[in-house]
């Protein structure tokens, strides 16, 4: 609905309005959008972000994308595919609360929405892992020769309190040295806290070899445009597909009270604000004081903007479902078996399977980091499959 005082010229210029206006809030949205790591220099800790919340940022941006969310779901099964090459191990315990599997299903969602992994290792007195977990990369944040974690790190609410700092895992640490951090950790938190492993498959630019930056971020707007081209289509249908105006007038009374306390500009408001949601009247009357001045209403075609909604909605789909690196097919965008197209689909599964060999080799690559260290019966180096 468009109050418009002015002549009902221009038809051309409000038609695609709604679309104009969803450009407008993609373009704020996504304003300070910029993958910028800072380093402080006085204590050594690397904002992951202008705001210190970058993966928070791209976690809701994907979550908030139904095409986004499929990708990453088609990336996670293809990750895992059938896990590992030992038969075995799925049920081996890497923690109290999880099995290797469990965890592997956090490593792949991590890998997934964020081209990186965290483990959080706890040893025994001999220097060996007894116990793993997946620690999200969204809670770390790098400082010094180690890392902060917080479960709501970069979140509105984070309790400081919480904050707690893990030493990077360094493979050459001797065990008597392991055992000296340990007993630090015991004394000062209660408990061993352990060390971290992070891997992430580094990039150039501007500490881009501090945190991971997935690669389609840099094509992020498009998985904001997907979002809201989806909360344009439910405005749609909680509006009943209710035809757009444009209602133009002379000038009205917005001076002058009555006894309501009212002015003719409130009632001209209130009546088209009954016109407008999900609940609102079928019927508009507008009274004009002079037939100089009486209100004429300009429809719209509702059915070209629904239609150029419509091919935005799938333009945009695929664009996310290639900077994500996933075919359309996929993700249901791909019109498979048309004649011609086979080789094509080929071609595109191809360059998927190599797209997800490299972020399984960020997996494999931390396991077999770990491998000699791991007292975990079965845990064997190559046990990771692709």
């Amino acid at each position: 609905m468009i109050n418009m005082q002015t002549s009902a010229g221009a038809k051309g210029d409000t038609l695609f309005q709604s679309l104009s206006g969803l450009k407008k809030r993609v373009a704020q949205s996504i304003k300070n959008a910029v993958a910028v790591i800072v380093k402080n220099q006085s204590n050594d800790y690397y904002f992951y972000g202008d705001l210190d919340n970058l993966p928070n940022a791209i976690i809701a941006t994907v979550d908030n994308s139904g095409t986004a969310t499929a990708c990453v779901g088609r990336l996670e099964q293809f990750i895992k595919a059938d896990g590992f090459v030992l038969a075995g191990l799925d049920d081996i315990r890497v923690n109290k609360k999880q099995s290797l599997a469990a965890l592997l299903d956090d490593v792949v969602t991590n890998v997934a929405y964020l081209e990186g992994l965290a483990l959080r290792l706890v040893f025994d007195n001999s220097g060996k892992i007894k116990k793993i977990y997946c620690l999200p990369i969204s809670t770390l944040r790098r400082k010094g020769d180690g890392f902060e974690y917080n479960p709501l790190m970069g979140e509105v609410g984070k309790y400081e309190r919480e904050t707690r700092f893990y030493p990077e895992f360094d493979p050459d640490r001797s065990p008597a040295n392991r055992l000296g951090l340990i007993n630090k950790q015991i004394d000062k938190e209660g408990e061993q806290l352990g060390e971290v492993l992070y891997v992430f498959r580094k990039g150039l630019g501007r500490y881009y070899d501090v945190y991971p930056v997935p690669r389609y971020y840099a094509s992020i707007e498009d998985l904001v445009s997907d979002g809201k081209i989806s909360r344009l289509d439910l405005r749609n249908i909680a509006q009943g597909f209710r035809t757009p105006v444009i209602i133009s007038t002379g000038p009205i009374d917005d001076q002058n009270i009555d006894d309501s306390g009212n002015t003719a500009q409130d009632y001209f408001d209130e009546a088209l604000e009954g016109f407008t949601g999900e609940d609102a009247s079928p019927i508009l009357h507008l009274k004009g004081n002079t037939e100089e001045f009486k209100p004429t209403v300009t429809t719209i075609n509702v059915a070209e903007i629904l239609d150029q909604t419509d091919r935005a909605s799938v333009r945009i789909a695929k664009r996310v479902a290639r900077v994500m690196e996933v075919p359309d097919i996929l993700v249901g965008l791909g019109e498979g078996g048309k004649l011609g197209e086979s080789n094509e689909v080929k071609n595109q599964m191809a360059l998927f399977a190599l797209s997800v060999f490299k972020k399984q080799d960020l997996i494999k690559q931390a396991f077999d980091t770990l491998s000699p260290f791991l007292a975990l019966e079965g845990l064997l180096p190559g046990a990771v499959s692709r």
